[in-house]
C-alpha cells in the first residue's frame, strides 16, 4: 500500500494583467484536438482541448443557475511526497455564491495512478 506525506505547499496563481486564462490551450502547433467554443453567456471563443471540455461548455452555457465560468482559470503548484506538481484545472464555475475549480475527464482518465516521481508535471 502506497502512503502519501503531506503536502506541504500549494499555491493557487490566477492570470495577472486582465488575461482571461493561465494558459493558451489552442494553438497551431498543437498535435491534439483543440478548439474553440462560441459561449453565449460568457459573451466571448472559449477554448477547450478535449472533446469532453467542448460537451462541458455547452452545458454550462444552458444551465440557468450557472452565472459564470472560464477555462483554464488558474494554476496550482504543490509538493507531494517532495515533488513539485502543476495543474490547470479545466473550469472555473461559479453557481449562486459557489465558486468551484472543475477537471473534465473521462471515468477511464480519472481512475490513473498519480503522475511519475519524476519532475514537475502539468
Amino acid at each position: 500500500m502506497n502512503h502519501l506525506s503531506v503536502v506541504s505547499k500549494i499555491e493557487i496563481i490566477f492570470p495577472k494583467d486582465g488575461k482571461i486564462r493561465s494558459r493558451k490551450v489552442v494553438k497551431r502547433s498543437n498535435a491534439r484536438n483543440t478548439g474553440k467554443y462560441p459561449s453565449w453567456k460568457m459573451k466571448r471563443m472559449m477554448q477547450w482541448e478535449s472533446v469532453h471540455e467542448g460537451n462541458a461548455m455547452r452545458i454550462l452555457d444552458a444551465t440557468p443557475s450557472v452565472t459564470s465560468f472560464t477555462e483554464q482559470p488558474c494554476e496550482i503548484t504543490y509538493t507531494l511526497n517532495g515533488i513539485q506538481h502543476r495543474h490547470y484545472p479545466d473550469f472555473m464555475v461559479i453557481e449562486g455564491n459557489c465558486r468551484e475549480l472543475w477537471e473534465v475527464k473521462t471515468e477511464a482518465d480519472a481512475n490513473l495512478t498519480l503522475p511519475s516521481k519524476t519532475g514537475v508535471h502539468s
